[in-house]
Order: C-alpha cells, then sequence, then structure tokens
C-alpha cells in the first residue's frame, strides 16, 4: 500500500517524469485493509504522548534534561497529528499539549536556556491563560537571566492563579526584593524559589 501511495505522490509532484508510468489501482488494497477510523487512531496517539510523558519524566529525574525535552516535543509532533477527535479526546490533547509545554520549560530551565524557557511558557499559557506552574516558570526564567524586578512582578502575576501558596510567593518576593538590593545573591533566591514554589 505505501508503494501506491508513493506513486500517486510522485505522479502529483512530478507528471511529466512519471506520465509514463502506469499508476496501480490500489482501491482494493483499501477495501481489504481500511485504515482505522479516527477515533481508534486518536486513541493510540493519545496512549503513545502519555507514555512519552512517562518516559520524559524518567529521563528527568535522572538529569537527561534535553533527551527529555525531545521526547517532549516529539510527543507535542504527535499530538499535533491527531484530527477528527472526539470532544472527550480534544480535552486530552489539550492537557498534554499544556503539560509537554511546561515539561519542555522546566527542561530549558536546568539547562539554563531562559529565552526558550519563556517561549514554551507563554505557548503554555495560550492554551491555558491562567496555568500558575507557567507563570512561576516564566519568573524564574526572568530570574535565570538576572532581570530580578521583572521576575518579581511575574511571580506576583503569578500568586493570583496560586490556590494555598500565597505566603510562599511573597516570602519568594522579599527574597527577590533583598537580591536586588544585592543583600543575597541571585544564585541563592532561585535556589529558594524552587524550594517554595515547585
Amino acid at each position: 500500500m505505501w508503494f501506491c501511495s508513493f506513486l500517486c505522490l510522485a505522479a502529483a509532484h512530478y507528471p511529466s517524469t512519471l506520465a509514463s508510468l502506469p499508476i496501480p489501482d490500489c482501491s482494493e488494497e483499501r477495501e481489504r485493509n481500511p485504515p482505522p477510523p479516527p477515533a481508534e487512531l486518536n486513541a493510540k496517539k493519545l496512549n503513545a504522548v502519555n507514555l512519552a510523558r512517562t518516559e520524559g519524566a524518567k529521563l528527568f529525574k535522572e538529569g537527561n534534561y534535553n533527551e527529555a525535552r525531545e521526547l517532549y516535543e516529539h510527543a507535542q509532533y504527535i499530538l499535533h497529528g491527531m484530527h477528527e477527535m472526539t470532544k472527550e479526546q480534544d480535552a486530552q490533547a489539550s492537557e498534554l499539549e499544556l503539560i509537554m509545554d511546561l515539561n519542555i520549560a522546566a527542561c530549558f530551565l536546568k539547562t539554563k536556556r531562559w529565552h526558550d524557557a519563556i517561549s514554551r511558557c507563554k505557548m503554555a499559557l495560550n492554551v491555558d491563560p491562567q496555568n500558575a506552574k507557567a507563570h512561576f516558570r516564566w519568573a524564574d526564567a526572568l530570574l535565570g537571566k538576572g532581570e530580578v524586578d521583572a521576575a518579581r512582578a511575574k511571580f506576583v502575576e503569578a500568586a493570583e492563579y496560586m490556590e494555598g501558596k500565597l505566603e510562599s510567593t511573597y516570602l519568594l518576593c522579599w527574597l527577590l526584593d533583598y537580591a536586588r538590593m544585592g543583600m543575597i545573591s541571585q544564585r541563592t533566591t532561585q535556589r529558594l524559589s524552587h524550594t517554595l514554589l515547585w
């Protein structure tokens, strides 16, 4: 069947070269082996994405941040290839898209790729504008870039979407004020931000 698809594609792109070649009729083969329905294909793709998520988490915990990121990015490609989804599958795909963006942002933070982390946080916020984790990771990237005032403002913004961690946010803002005044190092503040908010 792949040969039929290849010839049809090639004939469409190179009509003069392949005009003399006979193009086989693949309709009988398609009737014998019809493709699975979209809902079934999408279910398999969602399972593959969840497996990539689990394996990526293992790699992340082992400190293999680039490999984990690549796996998460591959999972996103799978998500982008889903069509004709049911409402339930669409909701699952959106949730997984958000999770993959957040996980990729975390990988970029660990490898100190601040701009890339911010970009992924923005992508996550396109899916869920009130996602506290995306706001906090964005703030963490700003802190990594040395933009203490911008990080403080982003932490305050993120606190609006937090439930139950407001005290930690205020403590972190206090630490950021001390870092801005040079009383404690930005590295210490960044380590404390991970402890307080992640």
